[in-house]
């Protein structure tokens, strides 16, 4: 019988699978913990890119516009705070990854 482990499975069901009993405890490859930290920073872009938006849209007099950016802003806001948990509840689980989980925390 072959054992899944997290590095198999897709980034998104990676991080929701963490937050379940026992899965946090399993053993993560070092890729996935440097995925999840990629993501993580791509997300934290999103969100202050689209907040930039936002400002300069209202700024240029299309308020509806800059709303719509707000909110994009916050759906990326979502995405990189679920990384970012994801990423402290797994990190400590990657001996090599470690440093890395200090430098987040």
């Amino acid at each position: 019988m072959k054992h899944t482990t997290l590095s198999t499975i897709s980034l998104a069901t990676a991080a929701w699978f963490a937050f379940l009993p026992g899965v946090a405890n399993a053993k993560v490859s070092e890729q996935t913990l440097n995925n999840l930290n990629t993501a993580y920073l791509g997300e934290s872009n999103a969100t202050n890119r689209y907040a930039k938006f936002a400002q300069k849209a209202v700024t240029d007099g299309n308020a509806q516009v800059g709303k719509l950016f707000r909110a994009a802003s916050a759906a990326e806001a979502i995405h990189r705070d679920t990384h970012l948990a994801t990423i402290k509840q797994l990190g400590p689980t990657c001996r090599k990854s470690r440093d890395e989980y200090k430098k987040i925390n």
